[in-house]
C-alpha cells in the first residue's frame, strides 16, 4: 500500500501525506518520498514524475556535491530550466482521489476528493484551532471553541458584577479585592453592609459601634462612648 510505504519513509518531502480511500496508481506516486505527487513535475525526455519539493531537494544535494543534475529515476542528465515542467494533468488526477479527514482519529467521518480538503478543514468540528480571545494560547477542537471562548477561557472579557469595569476573567478576582462598589460588611462588626467606597464615611458618620467624643468635648469633656449610646 502507498500509505504504508510513505509512513516508513523518514524523508517525507513533498507528497500528500493523507489517508487515501483507494489505491493510488504507481504513475502518480513520487519515487523519492513514495507519497502521492504534490505539485507534480515531469522530466523531459524521460517522462518521470516527482513532487516539485522532492526534485528540488534532489537537485540541491547534487549541486552541493558539485554533481551533474540527473533524473532520480533513470540517471539521465537534466537541465533544470529546460527539462523540468509542471504536470497539471497529474495534479488534477491526484486531486480527484478520495481521502479521509485528517482528523478521523478524533471522530470525523468525512470523506471526499482531495481538492475539497481545505474547505472541509475550515469547518471540521474536529480540526484543532486556536482560541480567538486575545492573549489566550489554548488550542482545542473546533467543536469546543464556542463554549471555551464564552465561558471557560481565562482571557475572556467579563464585566464586574458591582461596577462598570470589564477585564479578563483571570484578573477579576484581584479587581474585586479592591472594587469600590463591592458590598462589604462593616469592619467594626456593626452588622451593616455598605459599599467599600463608603466604609470611611460609614465609620465617620453612621457606625453604631464606633467610639465618638462627647458633644461637649470642646468644653473639656474627655469621655468617649459608642455612637449607639449617644
Amino acid at each position: 500500500m502507498i500509505m504504508a510505504e510513505a509512513q516508513q519513509n523518514p524523508l517525507r518531502l513533498g507528497g500528500y501525506n493523507d489517508e487515501f480511500v483507494e489505491e493510488i496508481e504507481d504513475d502518480y506516486v513520487c519515487p523519492i518520498c513514495t507519497l502521492p505527487l504534490k505539485e507534480a513535475v515531469q522530466t523531459r525526455p524521460c517522462g518521470h514524475r516527482f513532487c516539485k519539493a522532492c526534485i528540488d531537494a534532489h537537485f540541491a544535494r547534487q549541486e552541493t556535491d558539485g554533481q551533474q543534475l540527473n533524473c532520480p529515476g533513470c540517471r539521465s542528465n537534466l537541465n533544470r530550466d529546460q527539462d523540468i515542467f509542471e504536470d497539471l494533468a497529474a495534479d488534477r488526477k491526484i486531486l480527484s482521489y478520495t481521502i479521509k479527514c485528517p482528523r478521523r482519529s478524533r471522530g470525523c467521518q468525512w470523506t471526499d476528493e482531495l481538492r475539497a480538503k481545505d474547505d472541509h478543514l475550515a469547518y471540521c468540528l474536529h480540526e484543532i484551532v486556536s482560541c480567538t480571545n486575545k492573549n489566550c494560547n489554548v488550542k482545542l477542537e473546533r467543536k469546543g471553541l464556542q463554549d471555551h471562548v464564552a465561558t471557560k477561557c481565562d482571557w475572556r472579557i467579563i464585566r464586574c458584577k458591582f461596577c462598570p469595569v470589564a477585564q479578563p476573567a483571570l484578573h477579576m478576582e484581584a479587581h474585586q479585592k479592591v472594587c469600590p462598589k463591592l458590598p462589604v460588611t462593616c469592619p467594626q462588626k456593626c452588622g451593616m453592609t455598605i459599599l467599600r467606597e463608603k466604609v470611611a464615611d460609614h465609620k465617620e458618620n453612621e457606625c453604631a459601634l464606633v467610639e465618638i467624643s462627647c458633644p461637649y468635648s470642646k468644653l473639656g469633656c474627655q469621655k468617649k462612648f459608642q455612637r449607639k449610646k449617644k
